[in-house]
């Protein structure tokens, strides 16, 4: 009945993305603020899937701007800034 949120057949569509069971893209969705009965009765695959990529892709900006946020407090006592700046942008421009 229901492929894997991101390509065909179950499939990741490249190394970068992984399998993402339904049941995990619906408890995305409702921790942002998305109704249970409204997704099961009311969104088509092509919206729970459009609205689970808008949701990792937020998650992933605010996840990039803690860690930025975090470095700078402790002064990149971690080291490997330039590495860091990298995974950053790439969290950011997803």
């Amino acid at each position: 009945m229901w492929e894997k949120a991101n390509g065909k057949d179950g499939e990741a569509k490249s190394e970068d993305e992984e399998e993402v069971s339904l049941y995990d893209t619906i408890n995305v969705l409702i921790a942002h603020g998305h109704n249970k009965d409204e997704i099961l009765k009311n969104y088509s695959k092509e919206e729970i899937t459009m609205f689970y990529e808008k949701c990792v892709k937020l998650d992933m900006r605010n996840n990039a701007n803690f860690i930025e946020n975090v470095i700078i407090s402790v002064g990149g006592a971690f080291g490997g800034g330039k590495q860091v700046e990298k995974l950053l942008a790439k969290m950011r421009d997803v």
